[in-house]
């Protein structure tokens, strides 16, 4: 029996907070370590890239398990304040409506207690502090396990104040009265050294004591990004693809990195043109989905590389060639000798020097309003300030080359294709 076939929008949710099982992948040693984490009694660091599937992970545990959460979205804090953060986070059966802001007659804005008056409904909480507040509403969920998650800690990560007031609020949580409630904290967030920028704040000593981290949630590997690629289209869509199906896996995992949420982002595009076409997808339906993706999720990050590109009548391509290999290269963590040497393999017949000047220009492109890298704490070494970045570069490796080099049998790797063409056609400004 034939089932009905589903629409790309309730199979590829890019954006869709709550998580899909149908195309959940899972990631065994990640899921081990967090539930270990769950069981044990301190709170919880989740780190990793913008999309790379964080919220999903702790959201399927938390729903597999039971485990009732309130979410605080820590960039209300960054502008409101934590307490304003914490209050939003309760649902709105616990607020009460306390006056009703409606509009006089000469147009100026009067407070009325009227019922039944039109208008925006004002809402204020009573005078329980927000945090005890979540306490009291999390402890009559459930018997098991409860977190308050601060999402989006980034947001907060250059805020001495705000961190001061965060690690105010774990020591508070030490205290007997309000351990009785057993709520412990989630936090996520792309920053990697949480624990160490919110314990700074701590004189007494005890916050590091009282969070432990998972392992970085990064991009899916191989074959988690191939399992949810073939099982979003061919299985569940049953789209009929009149191109190489090993081959359009391997281009979509190259142009997303492997990112979760990109994945999604260009899978969805794939379907819409394949249903478009009657459930067919050809090569220029493939092309067509990757510039409407391009355009939908790239387009910002494609113009901040190409302000940073040499300019055409440049003789070396420098920048050019160090953009080329930060796309390339699969390492978080970019140092200057890596690049130096990838740029000596690559682009033998311009890299001749034996100085390179590539710590002067990862120093450049880690400056000004809109940094292409952020330099790590604590170390010399850079990465990419958003994981779209690589992916932008890598849209512009593939319109580099003079013809397709993925025809070739003999070529597994997208990438080393490019490789091979770059040599014979070095400028990336196309």
């Amino acid at each position: 029996m034939i089932t009905k076939r589903p629409e790309p929008n309730e199979i590829f949710t890019p954006r869709n907070p709550e998580v899909n099982r149908d195309m959940y992948v899972s990631r065994p040693d990640l899921e081990r370590k967090l539930r270990r984490a769950v069981n044990g009694t301190q709170h919880i660091i989740v780190f990793g890239d913008s999309g790379s599937g964080k919220t999903w992970l702790y959201k399927e545990h938390f729903g597999a398990n039971s485990i009732s959460f309130r979410t605080v979205d820590l960039s209300i804090a960054l502008t409101e304040g934590v307490s304003s953060a914490l209050l939003k986070a309760l649902p709105k059966k616990e607020w009460r409506p306390v006056r009703r802001k409606v509009s006089g007659d000469a147009g100026v804005d009067i407070y009325v207690a009227r019922v039944g008056a039109s208008g925006t409904v004002e809402y204020e909480h009573t005078e329980v502090l927000p945090l005890d507040a979540l306490l009291s509403d999390l402890s009559s969920q459930s018997d098991g396990s409860r977190f308050i998650v601060f999402d989006n800690f980034e947001q907060i990560s250059t805020r001495p104040d705000l961190l001061k007031e965060i690690a105010s609020l774990i020591i508070r949580l030490d205290n007997t009265d309000f351990a009785s409630y057993g709520v412990r904290f989630l936090f996520v967030g792309v920053v990697a050294d949480m624990k160490e920028l919110i314990a700074h704040y701590d004189q007494a000593g005890t916050v590091a004591n009282r969070v432990t981290e998972i392992p970085e949630v990064e991009r899916l590997s191989v074959s988690e990004a191939e399992k949810l690629v073939r099982r979003g289209l061919f299985d569940k869509l049953r789209i009929d693809a009149v191109i190489d199906e090993s081959r359009l896996v391997r281009r979509v995992l190259f142009m997303t990195d492997r990112n979760a949420q990109q994945l999604h982002e260009l899978c969805y595009q794939i379907a819409c043109d394949a249903e478009e076409h009657g459930w067919k997808l050809a090569e220029d339906g493939l092309e067509r989905a990757e510039r409407d993706w391009v355009d939908t999720s790239l387009s910002h990050y494609c113009a901040q590389i190409e302000s940073r590109m040499n300019k055409r009548e440049t003789k070396i391509q420098r920048r050019n060639q160090v953009l080329f290999c930060l796309g390339s290269s699969d390492k978080e963590s970019i140092r200057a000798n890596d690049i130096d040497a990838m740029i000596r393999e690559h682009f033998p017949s311009t890299a001749a020097a034996a100085q390179l000047g590539i710590d002067q220009i990862l120093a450049w492109l880690a400056d000004g309003r809109n940094p292409i890298l952020i330099r790590n704490p604590n170390e010399n070494s850079y990465r990419l300030s958003h994981p779209k970045l690589k992916l932008a570069i890598r849209v512009g490796l593939q319109q580099l080359a003079p013809d397709d080099p993925r025809d070739s049998e003999e070529e597994n790797s997208f990438l080393d294709s490019l490789l091979a063409a770059l040599e014979q056609a070095p400028k990336m400004d196309g």
